[in-house]
């Protein structure tokens, strides 16, 4: 993974249903917690907090970037969430 230019090392990741995680230092980047989906067309978002599955009340607000499925935000009405269709599937958050 790069940015403008400048390599971000691959540190670890987690891939397997329903995870796909990486983690990347940013060398020459003062990091902060602001992320943006688009320079262009979106406006900063401040992150808040991370909370795992277990930790996130029902009717709680949360929100999800996906490379493919991008920027993504619901209530939380499951967290216990497997349907059927989906082969290998393990129980994962349902947001609305």
């Amino acid at each position: 993974m790069s940015c403008n230019g400048t390599n971000l090392p691959y540190q670890q990741g987690v891939v397997g249903a329903p995870l796909d995680l990486q983690w990347h230092t940013t060398p020459g980047f003062t990091d902060d917690n602001w992320f943006s989906i688009d320079a262009d067309t979106s406006p900063e978002k401040q992150i808040t907090g991370v909370y795992g599955r277990d930790s996130q009340p029902m009717g709680w607000s949360a929100c999800k970037y996906g490379r493919i499925t991008g920027l993504d935000c619901g209530t939380v009405a499951s967290r216990t969430f497997s349907p059927g269709y989906v082969p290998y599937r393990t129980a994962t958050l349902h947001a609305t």
